[in-house]
């Protein structure tokens, strides 16, 4: 045989898995009573399944001739095809799951609390405290029953049914607070429920960050603080007490919104996620995040859904170790969905550099998407290229976060600027923790003087800004018709950027929210962004948090505040150099003032010790009509 012949052959071989897997399919599924039961709620269901497997392993088998002289390349590709298989006869199975996973989660009905180490319930005596949990064993008293009443968020209270109160963690996070006078309104009553592989919980408390713990002897709740999640004594099963939270299959595609976060590792679970994005006309927001077992094989699965889903509007999948192959089947679903505003992908350290850039692609064309979210992945100079290409011809994105993604320097601060200076749409672009420098701002700042768009810039944490670089994005500020909110905190920015930015908002019409937290601007920056306040009519907030002020700095903003009209918010907090000197200015400004309504002047010299200067505020705090002072 030929080496033509020989690749024929194996290009047959594939064609003939895939029409026998369809063939198969069209013979076996109508018979399974899943499917029966699908089928009368809703008719199309194989039909819609049926084209995907079809489609699917058609692209599958009409790859390129060449493809199959490579060994790697044919067996990724008969991997597929066994992919796509097990989702169609998954669907059915995915699906229940789902159902019942949803069902112990957050659907109602009251459950017991049972912890793996002891096998006993938790349990509340009548209503003050939690009890001993060696003692929680009658399983008909229903303090020993909870109910989850979601809180928004993936989120819920454990409500005690003997009592209508939450579990309550006090606000050290220490211990179990009073269940009787659990406070319903903060984080403390408010609890995470995290899956594990073998169909046990982590009851995670919002406010604490830690699992609720028994301590190693199953007597009674330990430190909540320093709960332990390596071993049994933080995990629960949740044991339904009655079934008025069972949900059907149909019961689950009439959802409107559904999360199902956690560590959920059962693959079968991909396919009856993907089976609801193809299938639910109801389904508008749907996170399925910190999976890190979905990957690459499972994003494509959902990817399928989103290509032929059209109500969808908020897909989130962060932590989901979704890499190149992942993004590139995303790409291809943004270039055709026409229904997703909002999509999260962030915590996927797997999205390099490379992989992002194959996603973005999809951008170019994608007439939909509002948000993308690719904080905390590997994203650098050449994902920020193709975004910047896509950021041309894209009309409709309007919130870009790159958060913590530090691989993001000048290079790829340069690349985001190209695309700014022509894009009409993005009004919201996330730098925090990023690398950029002088160079990076000096393309940023072009893009602002030009751009009529972007309304917030946030780069704080971006500590290679510094002097130089502050000073490149007031030249841009000085210009911008468009930015109403700058972030350049925690950037180093001294006196000499400070006073650069003070000197772009005295002509500045537009910026209202000004940051520089944790910044030595020190007096030579406050004093030129108290000269700009004199004239600006725009600014409404001015945060200057920790930046090394001292009594010349404060003077000045005092005199600028004597005639500022405009300013709503200063804040000087931990600038302990003021003094009394300054105090007093501030005080003698805020006396002809009629504008602001909040001035935070803790954690300085005058607030800490009795003077002047200090009972002046004092005297400004008591008698001023509309500024609230906090010292």
């Amino acid at each position: 045989l030929t080496l033509e012949q020989v690749v024929s052959k194996r290009r047959k071989v594939v064609q003939d898995m895939a029409a026998q897997v369809r063939i198969s399919f069209a013979h076996e599924a109508p018979r399974l009573p899943g499917w029966l039961a699908l089928q009368q709620v809703m008719p199309e269901a194989m039909q819609i399944t049926s084209e995907v497997l079809h489609n699917k392993l058609q692209f599958l088998s009409n790859h390129e001739l060449e493809h199959y002289n490579d060994d790697k390349r044919l067996g990724a590709t008969i991997n597929e095809a066994v992919l796509w298989s097990k989702l169609a006869y998954g669907v059915i199975h995915g699906l229940e799951l789902m159902a019942q996973v949803y069902a112990e989660q957050i659907a109602p009905g009251t459950r017991h609390l049972i912890n793996v180490a002891t096998g006993r319930r938790l349990q509340v005596d009548p209503g003050d405290k939690l009890a001993s949990v060696r003692q929680a064993v009658v399983h008909s008293d229903s303090h020993c029953k909870f109910e989850m009443r979601r809180t928004g968020g993936g989120t819920v209270r454990l409500m005690n049914e003997a009592t209508n109160l939450p579990l309550h963690v006090h606000g050290g996070g220490d211990k179990l607070c009073s269940v009787r006078f659990g406070d319903l309104k903060d984080d403390w009553a408010k609890f995470r429920i995290e899956r594990l592989l073998d169909s046990t919980y982590y009851l995670v408390n919002v406010g604490t960050g830690s699992a609720l713990h028994i301590d190693d002897y199953g007597d009674k709740l330990a430190s909540v603080r320093y709960g332990d999640q390596r071993n049994q004594f933080t995990r629960f099963h949740l044991q339904r007490t009655d079934d008025s939270g069972i949900l059907s299959t149909n019961s689950l595609l009439q959802l409107e919104e559904l999360e199902l976060g956690g560590t959920l590792h059962n693959p079968t679970l991909t396919f009856g996620a993907t089976a609801l994005l193809l299938l639910s006309k109801a389904l508008r927001k749907f996170s399925f995040g910190r999976n890190s077992e979905i990957n690459d094989e499972g994003t494509a699965l959902l990817a399928s859904g989103l290509e032929r889903n059209a109500v969808l509007l908020t897909l989130s999948l962060p932590a989901c170790g979704i890499g190149e192959g992942g993004c590139a089947a995303l790409s291809n679903a943004l270039s055709i969905n026409e229904a997703l505003q909002k999509l999260d992908l962030s915590h996927n350290a797997e999205i390099s550099d490379a992989a992002a850039a194959v996603l973005v692609a999809g951008l170019a064309s994608n007439k939909a998407l509002i948000e993308l979210d690719l904080s905390d992945c590997a994203i650098a100079a050449a994902a920020c290229t193709a975004l910047g290409n896509a950021l041309v011809t894209n009309k409709v994105l309007q919130k870009l976060n790159l958060r913590d993604n530090g691989l993001i320097g000048d290079e790829a601060a340069a690349a985001l600027a190209t695309g700014l200076q022509r894009n009409v749409a993005l009004r919201e672009l996330n730098l925090k923790y990023s690398s950029i420098g002088e160079a990076g701002c000096v393309a940023l700042g072009e893009a602002l003087a030009i751009n009529e768009a972007l309304v917030l810039l946030d780069l704080e944490f971006s500590g290679h800004i510094k002097d130089a670089g502050g000073a490149a994005l007031a030249a841009g500020l000085k210009e911008s018709q468009a930015l109403l909110e700058l972030n350049v905190s925690c950037c180093n920015v001294g006196s000499t950027g400070g006073a650069a930015i003070g000197r772009a908002i005295a002509t500045n019409t537009v910026l209202q929210k000004l940051k520089i937290v944790c910044s030595p601007i020190k007096d030579e920056g406050a004093i030129a962004l108290a000269s700009a306040l004199e004239s600006n009519a725009t600014l409404l907030e001015l945060d200057l948090f920790r930046c090394e002020i001292a009594a010349a700095g404060c003077a000045a903003l005092g005199k600028a505040l004597a005639t500022n009209n405009a300013l709503r918010v200063l804040s000087l907090v931990e600038n302990s150099q003021i003094g009394d000197n300054g105090a007093a200015a501030l005080a003698a400004g805020l006396q002809s003032n009629v504008a602001l309504v909040r001035l935070d002047f803790r954690s300085t010299v005058a607030s800490q010790h009795r003077s002047a200067g200090w009972d002046a505020l004092l005297a400004v705090r008591s008698n001023h009509a509309t500024c609230s002072v906090h010292m």
